[in-house]
């Protein structure tokens, strides 16, 4: 294993280990919702690829308070983004 890999583990591991951080990196806004995938890159692009439609990515980090609010603007259930999302 490189020396880059070894520390990448090193630094994630315990934090995969804590089981309420885990359960706080969950985005419930999007799970369930046929507009997004979630935490499935490829499928991401596969589908982008077979619509013609634009892809949205968003990279998180452990969501703060903020982040938080923004996740519900974002995936949220608003009738303007859901229209938006039926276009795109």
């Amino acid at each position: 294993m490189k020396p880059a890999g070894l520390l990448l583990s090193v630094l994630i591991l315990p934090v995969l280990a804590d089981s309420e951080l885990r359960e706080r990196l969950r985005d419930r806004h999007v799970e369930g919702r046929e507009q997004w995938i979630y935490n499935n890159l490829a499928a991401g692009f596969a589908k982008a690829q077979e619509t013609g439609k634009p892809l949205l990515v968003t990279f998180r980090c452990v969501p703060c308070k903020d982040c938080m609010e923004f996740d519900g603007l974002v995936a949220g259930e608003s009738a303007a983004l859901r229209e938006m999302t039926g276009e795109f």
